[in-house]
């Protein structure tokens, strides 16, 4: 079999238009196809009259089959393992959120599974392996560095084809480098720009027939490979396929992912492979520092969620003690936003993330990952009402976290602390502002710069705060003040300036 493996058939379509055109191909794959004679096809073991219909396989599909067959000389095994993925999920959207805001990429759930097999292969380095014949005796073939293949379904010509480029050595990349090679090799894949050695020398691969809906997958390995990961679709149980949401989070039911590891049974065994399994779910699950070190890699300003043990009180019996302590812990939460949620925001243009605060996360007030889904009665926007934690958390911080840090607790007057948080506490899209807006914003900066010339000249001396450096308040103060006659608000500061409690 050729040592391209999966990616025979598509080398063989190169080197067709090779044939044809020699131009057509880039001057990597000239040089690679210069006296380069594929892999005579798979002779059929007898001739048999062709049934009527029949089509004949050609090209890459005829090249698949070859592939199969020849899969077929590697005797392997294969371990499954379900793992919970409700950690996954909620720390894939923090990531994101994070992301967001500073215009990276996004992470995806293929990104973190094959950064905890690399991980995982860290301890495991057997599953790396590789069998050999030396002079007609077996051996195994240790090797140091992973070149993670990567399964990439491409349409070209209308056809569905799988190529099978690796990652060279990304065992020795942080997770921002990681993904940004394997986001680089997808793109070339679907541009049809691979070259020769981003196919060779693949030790271990992944693929992810989980995008299709697929639960469970064995796929084949090809030789020169010690193993090949497969991952299934998230979901709930079908068991629970009827189930309503609010049953689900009150239960603490979490959706499940199957992985499958198959092996060159030559040279690993089922034990090596069941405990590399083993270790791909406690590392997503948040064990030795998984999260951690993402989170700290990509500068996210606050903690991963945490995994934990259920502990719903309001499944068993309701108004007990249990149940009013996540109550408060929820109030709680809020108000720690409020006083506290600035110091986290990212203000500094330099990228520096903001300090992480123990008292904006939810393990602070005995809240987990599990309680996202559950509802509480909390008061935002100055309106009480029953909104689920995930809810209550997005608008906190989408309000106090993100661009502009806000703090407005130590005003006395409560009418005028309410009046603000009516218009911060919203579930505004984060959308940039429109022409008009921006027009406004910009005339309201130039009047403020105005006004601060304007003290400094004419009350030299005096104390006073300073404009200078906060003009990225003003959208947030443009927002404020859309309705601020109507309120009274602005007589309501002017008369605290008269009794001497602003300076």
């Amino acid at each position: 079999m050729s040592t391209f493996g999966q990616n025979t058939g598509y080398v063989d379509e190169l080197y067709a238009r090779y044939l044809a055109n020699r131009e057509s191909v880039s001057e990597a794959w000239r040089e690679f196809f210069e006296g380069w004679r594929p892999r005579a096809a798979v002779s059929p073991a007898a001739r048999v009259e062709t049934p009527e219909g029949a089509e004949p396989l050609r090209g890459i599909a005829a090249k698949i089959v070859e592939n199969m067959q020849a899969s077929l000389e590697v005797p392997t095994a294969t371990s499954v393992r379900s793992i919970p993925t409700k950690l996954l999920e909620e720390n894939r959207t923090l990531l994101n959120r994070h992301q967001e805001q500073v215009h990276a990429p996004k992470v995806s759930f293929t990104h973190l599974i094959a950064w905890a097999i690399l991980r995982a292969l860290d301890r495991h380095p057997a599953m790396n392996g590789a069998y050999a014949s030396v002079d007609g005796a077996p051996h195994r073939i240790p090797r140091r560095g992973v070149n993670l293949g990567l399964a990439i379904d491409v349409e070209k010509k209308g056809e569905r084809v799988l190529v099978v480029p690796n990652v060279k050595d990304a065992e020795r990349l942080d997770f921002p480098a990681f993904t940004a090679a394997y986001d680089a090799m997808v793109a070339k894949a679907r541009e049809h720009r691979l070259a020769v050695e981003d196919f060779q020398g693949t030790t271990v691969s992944l693929t992810n027939p989980g995008m299709l809906g697929t639960s469970l997958s064995v796929p084949r390995l090809m030789q020169g490979q010690g193993t090949i990961v497969g991952t299934g679709a998230i979901g709930y149980p079908p068991e629970y396929a009827g189930m309503s949401p609010e049953w689900i989070a009150r239960l603490g039911l979490s959706k499940v992912m199957t992985l499958t590891s198959t092996y060159d049974h030559r040279v690993i065994q089922g034990a090596e492979s069941g405990a590399f399994l083993a270790t791909v779910e406690k590392l997503l699950l948040g064990h030795d520092g998984f999260y951690d070190r993402i989170f700290a890699e990509l500068r996210v300003p606050h903690e991963p969620a945490r995994w934990s043990g259920d502990q719903n009180p309001g499944a068993g019996r309701a108004g007990n003690l249990d149940a009013i302590e996540k109550q408060a812990g929820v109030l709680q939460l809020i108000r720690a936003y409020r006083v506290r949620g600035h110091l986290s925001a990212r203000i500094d243009p330099l990228g520096t993330p903001g300090l992480k605060q123990p008292e904006l996360e939810l393990s602070h007030y005995g809240l987990t990952v599990w309680d996202l889904d559950r509802e509480f009665v909390c008061e935002l926007a100055g309106h009480r009402a029953v909104r689920k934690l995930r809810g209550i958390v997005d608008v906190l911080r989408e309000t106090y976290c993100r661009h502009v840090g806000v703090e407005y607790m130590h005003i006395q007057e409560p009418e005028i602390r309410k009046w603000i948080a009516e218009r911060l506490e919203t579930d505004r899209p984060s959308a940039p502002p429109d022409a008009q807006r921006q027009r406004r914003i910009l005339a309201t900066l130039n009047a403020a710069e105005a006004f601060e010339k304007f003290l400094h000249s004419t009350y030299v001396g005096h104390k006073r705060f300073s404009l200078e450096g906060a003009e990225t308040l003003v959208p947030m103060l443009d927002v404020l003040l859309d309705d601020a006659a109507e309120a009274g608000i602005v007589e309501a500061v002017i008369g605290m300036a008269h009794r001497g409690r602003l300076n």
